[in-house]
């Protein structure tokens, strides 16, 4: 009996622990249960915020889209859809790229390539919305990917850069287009020529460039005003635009030049040459259509530049160099004229620029001097002399006038040296008056420049004070060109010279206008003849008829009339049977310096009559 208590009270001990042990087991699981499903929940909150999210996120005022693998639309944003006009159900199930107009710069199969190698990508494109208008955007396209690392969708984030572009474009107008003529200027033309260079060089291909610019477009300027050469040079841009293809570029420089570019599109040079010659007649021909200016005709003609690349150059710089030294070669051609480049316009260029920088040194370091050749009449009596400049170009020697006058013209230079030649003239003639020379006058030349100066005959005044020459001793010599440039100025100021005391000279009549109107006009002392008629008196029956010509007419009109370039005997006695009573010229005399003129001063007068004499010519 004992036994049996004791056996069944471990029996209920050991189910008692039983019961404890799944008690226990079950609050456990219990509690791990409650804890994944508190987790659950927790990862559900989360999720739901995510949703809530991507929601708000998707829903925002960037236009979004979402595609699968294959750039199939699964999704688009309001944004989207109000962006582009599209409807959801207008896109969805469609090829993304149906209302994009792909990258500015790379097609969509390399962009899908790009997205594939990198998973994203980004960059400007062109959208078309659904009523045909195309408007830019800046796009990012990120890649969504599985467990795998395998792309399953697509999802691109739109930005509308219209009014960026529309800033940009008018920043670049700014920058790199003529506010005047909205020709490309010169910092886009370089930079295209640059390109077109590079493509000539790469692919030996040969292109042409035409440097330009307005034949005496300061004339208009200063006449008309330059409100109205604005409108000229408005004007002539769209002509050139419109006499090239639309492949070329017509840009301005500056002022009144203009460029145009001719790219190369073929391998033949001479085709390029060839080609460039015609649009050169046709631009030429242009001078024959009047422009309309301020409701009254002007007829405007063009000097060009042309060069051909790469042959001839390997920069753009370079290249607007040559065009220009072709230019400056057209100008000395006449108006309305063209030049090609070659090497050897390039070498006389250089040597030109390296006159220039002579001729400004020269001035400083007192290099020139005059030499004196005299003017005799019809007796053989040294009555004036023309005073004419020399110039010894260190490490050079002697620069003939030839040269060296026509550099000085063209860099201004000429007015500072001119002024000196009067200075020293006029000193000279002083100092031969005072030692008792029975010298008539000193005669100077006188540049275009250098009269058109206002101060001019202020200056003249000045330095008949500073060296005391009476007046009546200096006679100027102005060229017919410098006159008809301004009539009514030249008068003026030829009139103010007269009531000076000082005469005035017409040098090389018969060379350029000869226009007998402005002879009346101009209180003028004394005609000169060109002495290329007199050098071919008995060469060509035309000239010797020109100088007998103007013989009369200088007669008739009460001018005293010299004949220069005189040489020879014969050419001497033919000007004095036609009653020119004055000469000039080597039979006589060359160029001498001052001590050599005075001592054929003391010689007597008669010793001309028997033909020149035995100089040591300095």
């Amino acid at each position: 009996m004992a036994y049996g208590m004791t056996a069944l009270s471990l029996a209920s001990c050991l189910l008692a622990f039983v019961l404890l042990v799944a008690l226990v087991s079950i609050r456990r699981k219990n509690t791990a249960i409650a804890n994944l499903l508190k987790r659950k929940s927790d990862q559900l909150e989360v999720s739901e915020e995510e949703l809530r999210l991507l929601a708000t996120t998707f829903d925002s005022h960037e236009p979004i889209l979402i595609t699968d693998k294959d750039l199939t639309i699964r999704r688009v944003n309001p944004a989207f859809t109000r962006a582009t006009g599209f409807e959801r159900l207008d896109l969805v199930g469609t090829k993304a790229s149906m209302f994009s107009l792909e990258d500015r710069y790379l097609p969509w199969h390399e962009i899908h390539h790009a997205l594939e190698e990198d998973g994203q990508f980004s960059g400007e494109v062109m959208c078309r919305k659904k009523n045909g208008q195309c408007i830019p955007m800046y796009q990012r396209l990120t890649a969504v990917t599985d467990r795998h690392r395998g792309t399953t969708h697509y999802v691109a984030v739109y930005s509308d850069i219209t009014e960026q572009k529309r800033t940009q474009e008018k920043i670049n107008k700014l920058a790199f287009f003529d506010s005047l003529t909205g020709l490309p200027n010169r910092r886009k033309i370089l930079d295209s020529l640059d390109r077109e260079l590079a493509h000539a060089q790469r692919y030996e291909t040969a292109g042409a460039l035409f440097f330009m610019d307005i034949d005496n477009f300061k004339d208009i300027n200063d006449t008309l005003g330059h409100d109205h050469g604005d409108c000229l040079l408005v004007e002539l841009g769209r002509r050139l635009t419109d006499n090239v293809r639309k492949s070329d570029t017509v840009s301005r420089l500056g002022g009144d030049e203009f460029l145009i570019l001719l790219p190369g599109d073929t391998s033949n040079e001479e085709d390029t040459i060839e080609h460039a010659s015609r649009i050169c007649e046709k631009i030429l021909a242009l001078s024959e259509v009047p422009y309309i200016i301020a409701g009254q005709k002007h007829y405007v003609s063009l000097s060009i530049g042309i060069t051909i690349f790469p042959s001839n150059a390997s920069s753009p710089l370079e290249l607007l160099k040559q065009a220009d030294t072709a230019l400056y070669k057209a100008k000395g051609g006449g108006k309305n004229s063209a030049c090609f480049f070659h090497p050897e316009m390039q070498r006389v260029a250089e040597n030109r620029l390296a006159m220039e920088r002579d001729l400004r040194e020269a001035l400083q370091r007192d290099e020139f001097m005059l030499r004196f050749q005299p003017q005799v009449d019809g007796g053989g009596v040294i009555r004036g002399a023309e005073a004419l400049i020399r110039w010894t170009r260190p490490g050079i020697g002697a620069v003939a006038p030839e040269q060296f006058i026509p550099v000085a013209e063209d860099c201004g230079l000429i007015v500072p040296i001119g002024n000196w030649v009067l200075q020293e003239s006029c000193e000279q003639m002083s100092k031969w008056l005072q030692q008792g020379l029975a010298l008539d006058h000193v005669s100077v030349n006188v540049s275009p420049r250098q009269f058109r100066d206002a101060d001019f005959v202020a200056r003249v005044a000045r330095v008949l004070s500073e060296t005391q020459l009476p007046a009546r001793h200096l006679m100027l010599e102005l060229t017919e060109s410098v006159v008809v440039e301004n009539l009514d100025d030249a008068k003026s100021k030829m009139d103010a010279l007269n009531a000076l005391g000082v005469r005035s000279s017409m040098d090389d009549f018969g060379t350029g206008y000869s226009s007998l109107s402005y002879l009346s006009e101009l209180p003028f002392y004394e005609l000169k003849i060109d002495q290329r008629f007199v050098r071919s008196l008995f060469v060509d029956r035309k000239n010797s008829v020109i100088a007998t010509t103007i013989i009369a007419m200088a007669k008739s009109l009460h001018l005293r009339v010299l004949a220069e370039g005189v040489e020879s005997e014969e050419q001497l006695e033919f000007l004095r049977r036609h009653d020119c009573t004055n000469y000039q010229g080597y039979y006589f005399s060359q160029p001498v310096s001052a001590c050599e003129l005075e001592r054929l001063m003391a010689q007597a007068g008669n010793e001309y009559h028997h033909g020149p004499p035995n100089l040591s010519v300095m």
